[in-house]
């Protein structure tokens, strides 16, 4: 399976739907606040040197 193609779309899905101006009424749960737990998420894929299935999992879920 190709997980860098599916997290570039997931990636895509993401940022447009947290552009869309009806979801500017959230408080939290916004873009910066979605890309902030993405890079942090990142950081633990980094340390732990997880698979790539589990990367995509874990960067797919801090999107969501």
């Amino acid at each position: 399976m190709n997980y860098i193609h599916l997290l570039e779309q997931v990636k895509i899905y993401i940022h447009d739907y947290l552009s869309d101006e009806n979801q500017q009424k959230y408080c939290f749960h916004n873009i910066q606040h979605t890309l902030s737990a993405v890079a942090a998420a990142q950081e633990l894929v980094d340390h732990y040197q997880l698979s790539d299935e589990d990367n995509f999992i874990v960067l797919c879920a801090a999107y969501f």
